[in-house]
Formats: structure tokens, C-alpha cells, sequence
């Protein structure tokens, strides 16, 4: 099985392109109106969603879940550069065929779209959850598209609530959500370059991206050779950075 890979970017075309040059295969998606549509053919028609006026440069990736105001569950930020971003954005998610891994997906719900590797440990509690608030969802269906289910419903606390292992990219109209489950089961990085977000289960897919120009970080490697393992969000890329765990 695959790994995954989002881009967010200015145009739907740039962030399709984006993922390509990464190694991935953009999923065929089709959304609600003001959602981003990706075309098998790869033709992408951009949303027509636009970041909120008087928005800051500053990249909005919550590396814990008191960002978002979630419980203690799962971290979830919004991986954009919103002052870069004048009209249409452009969300691309997709699978990397290459790239051994547990990824999903594409499962839509509603306006909502996402790709990533989940493995829920409290299936029934979850599927109680949404029933008691009205929401139909059959015994059969995949982890992924159980976790998007409880985004979709309850937000962030609906994350908070799920149990396992898993590494989510959402595409929410304007906005790429990235979830990671609380101890850090599963990886998720992200980087940003020429004004496009790129998120990835796979650290090498970041490193093939040719806008990020992605080098050693020799005080990571310091680090990494005198304790063993990287602090916080650094990985041994410059520019490429890891989601915390909630």
C-alpha cells in the first residue's frame, strides 16, 4: 500500500503540480460547489473559496491540539500561507504508489475530501457517537472515511475522540487540514516553497520536490548524532518540518 501527499497552493494547477513532482498520483475528487475538483485526465479546476481578508503570512500548522481547542486527542492545524493567496486556492491530495506505507482514500464526505493512513482502535464508539447525532454511517466503512465522518460532525473534537494510529490530510474548501494522531503513530511533514504548502506521510516525497531545494540541516544532524532523535518539529531537511502529535 501507499503513502499519501496534499498541496495547497495559489491555483488548483499549482498544487496538482506540486504533488506530481513529489511522486504522487493526484485522486480523482469531486466535490461540492466552492470545493476543489481534480479531473482523472489531471486537469484541476480551482475552488472558488478565498482566504479571509487582513489574513497574516504566517503559516497556521498547530503542532499541539490547545491551537485548535480541541481535547486531548489528535493535533489538527491548517497548513496555508494566507496573506500569499489573492484569489483562488488550489487543494490537490493524492497517493504515492512508490512509497510503501498504509494510506486511503480519497473519502469524501459532504464538502469535504482527504487521503491518509488510519487505523481506529474505538471503531464502536465512534460509530455510537455519530449516531446519536443523527449521522448514518454503516458498520463496514473504512477508518479513514469514520475519522473524516467525525471531522465533518463534531470538528477537531470529533478527532480528539478517536483512538490509533493515523496521519490525515483534509482538504476543507480554502483550507488543507493536517491531523496526527496523539503519541505520534504515524509520520506527517510539510514544507513550504514558490508559494505552495506540501504535506507528506513520506518524508522523501518532500525531498523530491524540486522547489524546496531540500538540503541537510547540519545542526539537525548534530542533534540527531548527540541525542539520538530530533526535538520538536526539525527533521533532517531544512525547511521540512514534522506535525507534532496532539
Amino acid at each position: 500500500m501507499p503513502r499519501f501527499c496534499a498541496a495547497l497552493a495559489r491555483s488548483a494547477p499549482d498544487a496538482w503540480h506540486a504533488l506530481a513532482e513529489a511522486g504522487a498520483v493526484p485522486a480523482d475528487l469531486a466535490l461540492a460547489a466552492g470545493a476543489p475538483v481534480s479531473w482523472g485526465d489531471g486537469r484541476l479546476r480551482p475552488p472558488s473559496a478565498r482566504w479571509p481578508a487582513g489574513a497574516g503570512h504566517e503559516p497556521m500548522v498547530a503542532g499541539t491540539d490547545r491551537a485548535v481547542g480541541a481535547g486531548p486527542g489528535a493535533a489538527v492545524g491548517v497548513a496555508g500561507t494566507r496573506g500569499d493567496v489573492q484569489s483562488g486556492v488550489g487543494v490537490a491530495l493524492g497517493l504515492l504508489p512508490a512509497e510503501p506505507g498504509h494510506a486511503g482514500g480519497p473519502w469524501v464526505v459532504g464538502r469535504l475530501a482527504a487521503v491518509g493512513e488510519v487505523t481506529l482502535h474505538n471503531r464502536a464508539e465512534l460509530l455510537a457517537r455519530l449516531a446519536s447525532a443523527g449521522v448514518a454511517v454503516g458498520p463496514g466503512v473504512a477508518d479513514g472515511e469514520l475519522l473524516l465522518h467525525c471531522y465533518a460532525q463534531f470538528g477537531a473534537a470529533g478527532i480528539a475522540a478517536a483512538e490509533g494510529m493515523f496521519a490525515l490530510a483534509i482538504a476543507d474548501g480554502a483550507e488543507l487540514v493536517l491531523v496526527r494522531d496523539h503519541v505520534g503513530a504515524r509520520t506527517l511533514f510539510h514544507a513550504h516553497a514558490d508559494g505552495c504548502w506540501l504535506a507528506a506521510s513520506s518524508l522523501r516525497a518532500l525531498r523530491r520536490w524540486p522547489a524546496l531545494r531540500a538540503e541537510l540541516d547540519l545542526a539537525a544532524v548534530r542533534s540527531f548524532l548527540t541525542f539520538a532523535y530530533l526535538p520538536g518539529e526539525q527533521t533532517l531537511l531544512r525547511g521540512v518540518r514534522e506535525l507534532l502529535p496532539g
